[in-house]
C-alpha cells in the first residue's frame, strides 16, 4: 500500500475519485440513518416498558447522529477537496496533457451525471429513503448538483495543473 502512494500526486483522474467517494459516502450516510432511526424506535419502547425515562439515552444518541451527519459529509467533502488541489499542485504537467484533461472532463460529465440520477433514484425509493434525504440535506443538495460541482472540481484541478509551466522547477520534491 505504501508503494502506491510513494510517488503520488494530483491529477485530473482524481475528480473521478472524489465523485465516487462522495457518492458512497452519501449512500452509507441516507441507509446508517434509516437504520439508527428503525432502532430507535423499536428500542425506545422496550427501555421505557423497563424503567420509565430510560429510553433518554437514545434520544440523545439520535439527536448527534441527525446532526453530526450532515456535517461530516461536508467536512469529508472539502477534506477531499484541499487534498486535491494540494496534490495538484505538487504534480508537474506539460501543456501538451490538456487535450487528454479536456476528454477526460467530458467523461467525468457523463460518470457524474449518471450518478446522480442514480442517488436522485435512491433517495426517492421509499419513503424512508426521502424522509432521510429530508434530514441529510447536504448530502443531498452536493450530489443533486453533482454534475456541476464535478466539473467546477475538474476545472479548479486543471486551473491549478496548467497555470504553471516547466513543472519540474514548479515541483516540490516529497520524500
Amino acid at each position: 500500500m505504501k508503494s502506491l502512494l510513494k510517488n503520488k500526486g494530483g491529477s485530473i483522474e482524481d475528480v473521478f475519485l472524489i465523485v465516487c467517494l462522495l457518492f458512497l459516502t452519501a449512500v452509507v450516510f441516507i441507509f446508517a440513518y434509516v437504520i439508527q432511526g428503525k432502532i430507535d424506535t423499536a428500542m425506545s419502547p422496550v427501555f421505557e416498558a423497563e424503567a420509565p425515562g430510560s429510553s433518554i439515552g437514545i434520544t440523545t444518541v439520535t439527536s448527534i447522529f441527525d446532526n453530526s451527519l450532515n456535517y461530516i459529509y461536508l467536512a469529508a467533502f472539502f477534506g477531499l477537496l484541499i487534498a486535491t488541489c494540494i496534490m495538484a499542485f505538487m504534480t508537474p504537467t506539460h501543456p501538451i496533457f490538456y487535450v487528454l484533461a479536456v476528454l477526460m472532463f467530458m467523461g467525468l460529465m457523463v460518470v457524474s451525471v449518471i450518478i446522480s440520477n442514480v442517488w436522485g433514484e435512491i433517495s426517492t425509493a421509499n419513503a424512508d429513503l426521502t424522509a432521510a434525504t429530508a434530514v441529510l440535506t447536504i448530502p443531498d443538495y452536493i450530489m443533486s448538483n453533482l454534475p456541476l460541482i464535478a466539473i467546477a472540481i475538474g476545472v479548479l484541478i486543471a486551473i491549478i495543473l496548467f497555470s504553471r509551466t516547466g513543472g519540474s522547477e514548479a515541483t516540490v520534491q516529497m520524500q
